[in-house]
């Protein structure tokens, strides 16, 4: 037997109608079920939803082909389009339905596993399971299909495909009882195989192939003629029945419209918030940066200030005031003994000497030593300046003799 997948393709790329009624033919009564009990019962309007369902597959043929699993997607597209049908005053029924359900199966836990009780829950249930169970269990009950068929359909093995629809039914067990409902997972599994799968009415299959190529087939008014021609084989009325269906076919459109639109705004503002959490962390990241360099500068002047203020300041003068003091001391001793008063002469000269460069010396740091030996050189009587110069920066260095001829050129 072809397989949807190929059945589907078939008519996705070459438009085999064959291929088309085949699926329709297969499917129509998983389909129709889920209608009809989604529907409390109206066999009218399950008939209806059926034929917008695979007109939607005829439609989506091309973008479906290869990436679905069939009885899947029908299954999940009858329920959307009973979801859409029963919006206004179905809906309220369903409710007043489903609220007498429940206060039926709390006052007599016994009544549990009667069909009729658990019908108006058990697709609601359904929605809950994940989409692989709830695969799981279309596959099996819906879709009448066994376990190695389900196996294969999902890519896992028989004994895995077995294990996966225990676990689903054993969670629609769990949602039972949440409802007060007792009963088995065995029990509900006999419920399903004798009660979920539904019989559509005889003709049904073709016409509802027919109508739905005849969409895909035409446009606008068209459309409208086509319809009108699928409706009549129904022994519908045709005018009544072709504008409702067309009415209700593009309200079905309309709806999926607006669910894209919203999907794509979510997406968009999702990505909005993404792209202003990753700029305020750059911006944070930024401001810290902003701020280590703003530190490492400050400290950069800091240093810089510090190695000024060391530059400018003076060399302590301390040697110098030292030696000054300890001639002065000897220059008051031998002023008082008369025989020593040329030694006082000349330590006089001395000390004067040493006054006229103690600029010289504090600005070169020289050391007590250094500064006798400088006096030394400088205060003998009678030697030409050149001379002394010349001895100075033997004996302290170019640079040094530099300082001292500019420091003598500016009148020291």
């Amino acid at each position: 037997m072809t397989d949807d997948a190929e059945l589907l393709r078939g008519y996705a790329q070459e438009r085999d109608e064959s291929a088309f009624g085949e699926l329709v033919q297969r499917h129509v009564n998983l389909v129709y079920g889920v209608a009809l009990r989604r529907l409390g019962g109206d066999a009218h309007g399950a008939a209806d939803v059926t034929q917008q369902v695979f007109t939607a597959l005829a439609r989506r043929a091309p973008s479906l082909s290869g990436r679905v699993l069939l009885p899947g997607w029908l299954y999940g597209a009858a329920r959307n389009l009973s979801a859409d049908f029963v919006r206004s005053e179905h809906a309220r029924r369903a409710r007043e339905q489903e609220a007498h359900t429940m206060h039926e199966l709390d006052s007599n836990p016994s009544a549990a596993a009667k069909w009729d009780e658990v019908r108006p829950m058990l697709d609601n249930m359904i929605d809950e399971l994940s989409a692989r169970d709830r695969e799981a269990v279309v596959l099996r009950f819906f879709a009448q299909r066994s376990f190695a068929q389900i196996g294969a359909a999902l890519n896992v093995s028989e004994d895995a495909a077995r294990m996966r629809l225990e676990r689903a039914l054993d969670k629609l067990h769990a949602l039972l009882a949440r409802r007060g409902v007792t009963s088995t997972s065995a029990a509900l599994a006999a419920i399903l195989a004798n009660q979920a799968a539904a019989t559509a009415p005889a003709g049904l299959a073709a016409s509802v192939a027919g109508a739905a190529l005849s969409g895909m087939a035409v446009n606008g008014a068209g459309a409208l003629a086509a319809l009108i021609a699928s409706m009549s084989a129904s022994k519908v009325s045709m005018s009544v029945a072709a504008a409702g269906a067309l009415a209700v076919a593009t309200a079905v459109y309309q709806s999926v419209q607006a669910h894209a639109a919203t999907a794509r705004l979510a997406d968009a503002h999702s990505e909005h918030r993404a792209l202003v959490a990753r700029f305020a962390n750059l911006e944070t990241s930024v401001s810290a940066a902003e701020k280590e360099r703003a530190e490492h500068e400050a400290a950069l002047e800091r240093r810089r200030a510090e190695k000024a203020v060391a530059v400018a300041t003076p060399a302590s003068a301390a040697p110098v005031d030292d030696i000054n003091a300890k001639y002065r001391e000897i220059v008051n001793r031998l002023a008082q003994n008369d025989p020593e008063l040329p030694k006082a002469q000349a330590m006089h000269r001395r000390l004067k000497m040493m006054e006229g460069y103690r600029p010289l010396f504090a600005g070169l740091g020289f050391t007590p030593e250094q500064i006798e030996r400088a006096v030394d050189i400088l205060e003998t009587p009678g030697k030409p300046v050149a001379q002394a110069q010349a001895e100075f920066r033997a004996a302290f260095g170019e640079t040094t003799g530099n300082r001292l001829a500019e420091f003598s050129s500016d009148g020291g």
